[in-house]
């Protein structure tokens, strides 16, 4: 099944009702019908920390943000799943208890490298099988909006990798207890 392309036709700036800055893309689907986009401003800053994605790579970053929306749900059908991408789960969830295995995400990951690459196959089947949201050929891109107003300033990502981190930490540590406690009582 190839891919729909879905056209950016503008970008916008918008604030959320707390007053935080938004991004808003409007795409042209295949059908002349529109689809819209809302996300953080500090969306590329936060994939940096996340994932550990270079922060002066702002077409990966931007990439990964116009693909999010339109990944295969963690299911049986996620592709990182297909490739044996899994990872203990951490908490709790509906069919999954902690301890067994499930899909990589960035919380369950051992290591952001397994995490970025499991979301990195996520985007690329996503392009590749449901949407790919391209600019516009032979027009100025409404892209570059978001290009040149994007902040790779080290502190700020540096403080967002740091809360990443403290929360897969707990999540991690939600793991070991429970392996600990399996342990004693075996």
């Amino acid at each position: 099944m190839a891919a729909e392309q879905y056209e950016v036709q503008a970008v916008s700036e918008t604030f959320s009702r707390d007053g935080n800055p938004l991004w808003h893309i409007v795409s042209l689907k295949p059908d002349g019908t529109y689809h819209d986009y809302v996300f953080p401003q500090d969306s590329l800053e936060w994939r940096a920390a996340e994932y550990s994605i270079d922060p002066s790579d702002v077409e990966t970053l931007l990439d990964v943000i116009l693909h999010e929306p339109h990944k295969a749900p963690l299911n049986r059908d996620d592709p990182a799943l297909m490739e044996g991408r899994i990872s203990r789960a951490v908490i709790p969830s509906a069919g999954t208890r902690v301890g067994d295995y499930e899909a990589t995400t960035l919380f369950n990951a051992e290591t952001k490298k397994d995490a970025r690459e499991a979301h990195l196959v996520r985007i690329q089947h996503a392009k590749a099988n449901r949407v790919k949201v391209v600019s516009p050929a032979g027009k100025p891109d409404p892209l570059d909006k978001i290009r040149s107003k994007y902040r790779n300033e080290p502190k700020l990502i540096e403080d967002k990798r740091r809360a990443v981190n403290e929360g897969r930490s707990v999540l991690r540590k939600n793991l070991e207890a429970f392996q600990l406690k399996n342990r004693k009582e075996a």
